[in-house]
């Protein structure tokens, strides 16, 4: 993990000091949710170019406040609030709909889900405030009041409710009368130990104690539906990587708990004990028995059991199951107490409430969303930290190292937020990673820009605010709740502006130039954090903003010239960093060169300075048809020597093979003519026909046909065909390009036509030169009158069988391939031969 100081800054800073001392804060967008002491929110609303915070509302609530939380997506506030009963205090949840249009002075009109006060419904536009309130589950008997543990999933409006060993979700429904939104008791969670925080996403839910974490996914299940315990596979339904249906595992389940008539309405599945190979990873304790992480699917988790209760009618007479993804135990040695849990998912865009209302339904709470792209989870102690990705395999994706003991930490698209004793410290995320490289397995593979696996978070900066007490991250700001300790009246609200994107990548790049000589691994480490932050910003706002684009390809930019210029294990992440650069081969030669230089001898020559990365990428492009780009004589030479020093062995293939243009052919046959003494005899095949094309190129018919000697004398009883041409067959563009023949082809006609009519006929019928673009070359060029098309026809007449059938066509259409005027000589064979195959 690389550590830097003073990198990261926010760019704006907004205080507001309420009245009465604030309680909790939550933020989404531009505005900023404050629950004070006083039975009030007050929603603050700021603009980016303006310093000015405004208040722009203030809600009363039924009871103190003691948390909050804001579901942007449907627009409604969920308070815990405290009241006290008989000298003592109780806890309840209400979800407030009409916040932005209530009247302050109104009266409040409370209702449990399903029911209305009066008789009377109350719209959604109406100045009344109205709360509903959910029922957290009940806590252990003597326990005294605990405060429920409550999440509220920020797509589909899922409100869960825990307490001690039980989760309640409560899912969000129209009614059918009015119209207006409602919450349903859904199903009941049941775990094996004390729940201390949850959250939830879609159909997600994890939940853990101090030592204990548990991660589970309500899923629909595919059975037969007559005996009472059955066989049942489980199916993830959604889309992306969840969309297709795939089954998970394949579990057997009671229809009604151990001991239950089975009459209740409530549908309650438990499941079997199975073994620990049904799980796709399990690690156990020193013990041997009980297990230390379990990686799912898998159905149960051996001595932690989950069951679910299933409320809602839309679930009758349908199995539903639960899913264990992760189940972790920890121990205070190796990792601390539990304390912070998160969910990481991203989408592939923002949908519109309307899209969420429509897309609300109990049934889809056991279904993911259809843009759903991945989902990450975060599990971490005061001091450190695991991300797993969540989206396919189970698997860790990184590591978190706090230096200083953290209260909370939150996480916006690239950057996690640690509060602690004096200060918020940033470090960057990984959990976009996971949907780029999603967005990647539909690239080719060319393209993308791979996050090298041995990078780790980076910590970026740490800034210093006293007391602070709770934290909300929102797109555009960090929200940050100080308070003095031991203060009754001192207490601030932070509104800070996230740091510009581009403006932090220029700041790491600062640095790295400073480090890149002293410690290059650290260096490539910035670089790549800066590179991850670009395309996170990239992929969120769709590849529009110009400049984050231009800073996006300066980056790739930089991590191909690292690759390119240093000897590191991983070459191959030169090619797809270059190819994201938008550069041509032009300007990455010429670009590497000036890098080298630079940053290795300022007296080197860059042509002795060709790394394996360089070395690979070139390999890689400049045979690739597809990439094909005009380059100078003087890049061409460049490239050539750098093969010729750096990778001799491949030079003639790179001679033969590649798209280069003019370059300098006496100095290349003085570098092939060194290559000799190193190449073995199964590669000098390949050098002498290297030699054939340069000497072409040059016009020295002599040296040409010396060397065509050579290889013909080298042919083996073995070979069906003299190894010049075999080697033409294998490369055709030798001989015939565009229909037009070679420097090649025109010493040949010259010197021996016979040899150019055998290698064009041995490459129609290897169909490398197909047999019309044979004729038409042999028609459209001025050879001796046409005596050679005559040869070539009789040939094919004469083996007019062998032709159809190694070509797989018809005499037919071998006479169609005949030219305008062919003698009936020519034709007459070829149709007799089609009367005879009828």
């Amino acid at each position: 993990m690389v550590r830097v100081f003073n990198c990261h800054n926010f760019k704006s800073q907004r205080v507001v000091c309420p009245e009465f001392e604030p309680l909790s804060v939550s933020t989404a967008g531009s505005l900023v949710f404050v629950a004070t002491s006083n039975c009030r929110v007050e929603v603050y609303r700021y603009q980016d170019n303006q310093d000015e915070v405004q208040l722009y509302r203030n809600l009363r609530t039924i009871a103190l406040p003691v948390r909050i939380y804001y579901q942007d997506q449907l627009d409604y506030i969920v308070t815990v609030e405290a009241v006290k009963k008989r000298q003592a205090r109780a806890y309840s949840v209400r979800v407030y709909f009409n916040w932005r249009v209530a009247d302050l002075n109104a009266a409040t009109s409370i209702r449990l889900p399903g029911q209305r006060v009066l008789d009377q419904p109350v719209a959604e536009g109406s100045t009344t405030h109205f709360a509903i309130e959910l029922t957290p589950p009940r806590s252990s008997p003597g326990g005294g009041p605990v405060i429920p543990t409550v999440a509220v999933c920020r797509r589909n409006g899922t409100v869960a409710l825990a307490s001690a060993t039980n989760v309640v979700i409560y899912s969000l429904e129209r009614s059918p009368t009015s119209g207006d939104l409602d919450f349903v008791k859904a199903y009941t969670l049941k775990f094996s130990f004390a729940i201390k925080k949850m959250v939830i996403m879609e159909n997600l839910v994890a939940v853990r104690s101090s030592e204990e974490l548990h991660v589970v996914c309500l899923a629909v299940a595919k059975t037969s539906s007559s005996p009472k315990r059955r066989q049942s596979e489980f199916l993830l339904v959604g889309s992306g990587e969840f969309g297709q249906e795939r089954v998970v595992s394949s579990v057997e389940a009671v229809s009604s708990p151990p001991g239950s008539s089975g009459s209740s309405d409530d549908k309650t599945m438990e499941f079997v004990v199975v073994e620990g190979d049904e799980f796709n990873d399990m690690r156990y304790h020193d013990d041997g028995k009980n297990p230390k992480e379990v990686r799912g699917p898998a159905r149960h988790v051996i001595g932690h059991p989950a069951s679910v209760n299933l409320q809602h009618e839309a679930f009758h007479g349908r199995e539903i199951g639960l899913q264990t993804l992760l189940y972790k135990r920890v121990g205070p040695d190796d990792f601390g107490k539990l304390r912070h849990l998160n969910f990481l998912p991203v989408y592939n865009q923002s949908i519109e409430s309307d899209e969420v209302i429509n897309y609300i339904s109990a049934i889809n709470l056991v279904t993911f969303s259809n843009n759903l792209l991945s989902v990450c989870l975060f599990i971490g102690s005061q001091i450190m930290g695991h991300m797993y990705d969540l989206t396919g395999q189970v698997t860790q994706i990184s590591d978190y190292h706090f230096p200083m003991n953290t209260v909370k930490v939150v996480f916006d698209s690239s950057l996690c937020y640690g509060v602690t004793g004096n200060g918020v410290e940033v470090q960057t995320s990984r959990h976009t990673t996971v949907a780029l490289s999603l967005e990647d397995s539909n690239d080719n593979m060319n393209q993308t820009c791979p996050t090298p696996p041995s990078s780790q978070p980076c910590i970026l900066g740490h800034h210093s605010f006293i007391g602070v007490y709770d934290i909300a991250v929102s797109d555009y700001a960090v929200v940050l709740l100080c308070k003095a300790k031991d203060s009754k009246t001192s207490w601030s609200v932070y509104i800070v502006g996230k740091e510009d994107p581009v403006k932090l990548y220029h700041s790491l790049c600062e640095l790295g130039t400073c480090i890149e000589q002293s410690s290059p691994p650290a260096y490539r480490n910035l670089l790549i954090e800066g590179h991850l932050l670009l395309r996170t910003e990239n992929f969120i706002k769709g590849y529009r903003d110009e400049t984050v684009r231009q800073a996006y390809l300066d980056s790739c930019r930089l991590l191909g010239h690292f690759y390119a210029s240093h000897e590191s294990s991983e070459p191959h992440y030169t090619l797809p960093y270059y190819n994201m650069s938008q550069l041509t081969i032009e300007e990455i030669v010429a670009e590497s060169a000036a890098f080298n230089r630079t940053y290795v001898d300022e007296a080197s020559s860059p042509i002795s300075l060709g790394s394996p990365g360089f070395m690979y990428y070139l390999n890689v492009v400049i045979v690739d048809k597809d990439r094909e780009q005009v380059v100078t004589e003087e890049t061409a030479n460049i490239i050539i020597k750098l093969f010729a020093t750096r990778d001799p062995v491949s030079l003639p293939l790179i001679l033969l093979d590649s798209w280069l243009g003019s370059y300098d052919v006496d100095a290349t046959v003085e570098e092939l003519d060194k290559v000799k003494v190193d190449i073995i005899d199964s590669q000098l095949n390949t050098l002498l026909m290297a030699e054939v094309k340069l000497h072409a190129a040059k016009g020295d018919s002599n040296k040409v046909l010396s060397v065509i000697d050579s290889l013909i004398e080298r042919t083996t009883e073995n070979s069906p065909c003299n190894l010049f041409i075999t080697g033409v067959c294998q490369r055709p563009s030798l001989l015939v390009r565009n229909k037009v023949w070679t420097k090649l082809a025109e010493i040949l006609i010259s010197h021996r036509p016979s040899l150019l009519i055998d290698t064009l006929w041995e490459c129609a019928l290897s169909k490398r030169i197909p047999l019309d673009v044979a004729i038409e070359t042999l028609s459209s060029n001025a050879i001796s009158e046409k005596e050679y098309l005559t040869i070539f026809l009789e040939r094919l007449v004469r083996c007019a069988a062998t032709v159809t059938k190694r070509l797989a066509i018809r005499p037919s259409q071998l006479l169609q391939l005949m030219p305008g005027r062919c003698s009936v000589l020519f034709v007459l064979p070829i149709v007799l031969l089609d009367y005879s195959t009828q």
